[in-house]
């Protein structure tokens, strides 16, 4: 009652280790998000905690006898799986995808060097979080005229704060907000009407 067992299989009938209604992508191969993502939670890990090992010096799992396979039968008996370092386990979930024949080798090295510069960067940017520098970000902002009465305000942002947008027709006349926004992106863009014959625009960050 297995669903497709070990055996030798001949190459015009090959298919990945999976359920036979499993889509398998069109093309040789693509960068495996099991390396990927293994590798950047293994840095991000190790950054954090100020260690690449494990604590206590080992991390297990057991694969329960008969139980632990989606669709297939075993293993056989119990076994654990160990590993000293966060890294150790990101490449073995790497390595699981070729064993699997979902991926080839190509798809794994790339996938952990992607993996480790996205962890490196993602710790980066959350250390600027942690301790407020990211609110020292310089904030300049990009006026293009889009038509007749409109143009677009660009502005490089912090993702989750807040900015509001105010404008004035005349310098001598106070700024009056336009709208709010919460960032989502590095960047922020903005369409704005430009009725006046004169418009001024500016940004605030919420917390200033």
């Amino acid at each position: 009652n297995e669903h497709t067992g070990a055996k030798w299989i001949r190459v015009d009938k090959w298919a990945p280790y999976q359920r036979s209604t499993f889509v398998t992508p069109a093309f040789a191969g693509y960068i495996s998000g099991h390396s990927t993502f293994s590798r950047a939670a293994a840095e991000v890990l190790a950054a954090m905690t100020g260690s690449p090992y494990f604590p206590g010096g080992m991390g297990t799992f057991t694969a329960a006898a008969d139980q632990f396979l989606d669709f297939e039968n075993g293993p056989s008996v119990e076994v654990q799986l160990q590993w000293a370092t966060y890294f150790d386990a990101a490449d073995e979930a790497g390595l699981s995808r070729l064993y699997g024949g979902i991926h080839v080798p190509a798809d794994d090295g790339p996938g952990r060097i992607v993996g480790s510069q996205c962890g490196r960067s993602s710790w980066a940017m959350a250390r600027r979080y942690f301790d407020g520098s990211i609110l020292d970000a310089p904030l300049s902002v990009t006026f293009v005229k889009s038509g007749e009465n409109a143009a677009t305000l660009r502005w490089p942002s912090v993702r989750g704060l807040r900015y509001t947008v105010e404008s004035t027709a005349d310098l001598r006349t106070r700024f009056a907000p336009m709208t709010s926004l919460q960032a989502g992106e590095v960047e922020t863009s903005l369409e704005v009407g430009v009725a006046a014959p004169d418009a001024y625009f500016r940004i605030r960050k919420d917390d200033e």
